[in-house]
């Protein structure tokens, strides 16, 4: 009998003394608190020195991301990004990636690194469809680089912030930001471009004149674009305010009575 006392007690001691399943029960113990803002800051900070001591434990993966997500609410930046990256390095396979990458870009967006959040997001966007919450991040990015007037690619800024709002609000939203391209950058590459899609805006308004007024001012000013060619199409086969399936009626009638 004593010889059982004896080894019962001997693992609760080992249990009690093993330093990996008192940082456990330490980390379980906050989580069973009331969640205050010391609390969530102490399980962070007990589960990051848990995946440092032992990075292979079932529990590591989970803990890591509760802690990257915590220091990424309170703005910890630095920290956010770097723990981050060091998941992706780490689980590459992670159904929790992309999450990581949308917390990596929000925080350059923090820190004012504009040209890196740009850069950021737009690698990120051909891989997931990425919030309108953080395209509005690309988006402010773009206007902040736009506001540097010694930037020399400030119309390529603005020709993407027009795409953004575009896609976040809708064309009609866009169709001040299509029109700077050719009213602020007129030598710009994507000046005939704004012109097209704020004469499409006109004429899906109904306003045909217009519509027809910026067409014929992109054939004069743009001649040689390919957006040039369209106009003189839509123009000359008399295309603006038809629907697409009208639009191919119409050219095959004129082509017939040719």
């Amino acid at each position: 009998m004593k010889k059982l006392v004896y080894v019962l007690l001997g693992t609760l001691v080992v249990a009690c003394t093993n330093p990996k399943e008192k940082l456990l029960g330490d980390i379980d113990k906050l989580m069973n608190q009331d969640q205050s803002f010391e609390t969530k800051k102490g399980i962070a900070e007990l589960q990051e020195q848990f995946v440092a001591k032992y990075p292979n434990d079932s529990n590591a993966q989970y803990f890591m991301e509760n802690y990257i997500n915590f220091y990424a609410k309170i703005d910890s930046n630095d920290k956010a990004i770097a723990l981050a990256q060091q998941y992706l390095s780490t689980y590459d396979s992670s159904v929790e990636r992309n999450n990581m990458r949308i917390i990596i870009g929000q925080a350059l967006s923090k820190k004012g690194e504009h040209e890196q959040v740009i850069t950021h997001f737009e690698a990120l966007m051909k891989d997931m469809n990425v919030p309108v919450a953080d395209l509005r991040l690309v988006g402010a990015s773009h206007l902040a680089l736009l506001s540097d007037t010694t930037n020399k690619e400030r119309d390529e800024h603005q020709f993407k912030y027009a795409g953004i709002v575009e896609q976040t609000m809708g064309l009609e939203a866009a169709a001040d930001q299509y029109k700077r391209l050719y009213t602020d950058f007129p030598t710009s590459k994507y000046a005939p471009f704004g012109m097209t899609k704020h004469a499409d805006v006109e004429e899906r308004n109904g306003n045909l004149d217009e519509a027809k007024k910026i067409l014929n001012t992109l054939i004069e000013t743009y001649p040689d674009s390919k957006f040039a060619a369209d106009a003189r199409i839509m123009i000359e086969q008399d295309l603006l305010g038809m629907s697409a399936e009208e639009q191919l009626d119409q050219i095959l009638k004129n082509q017939s009575s040719n």
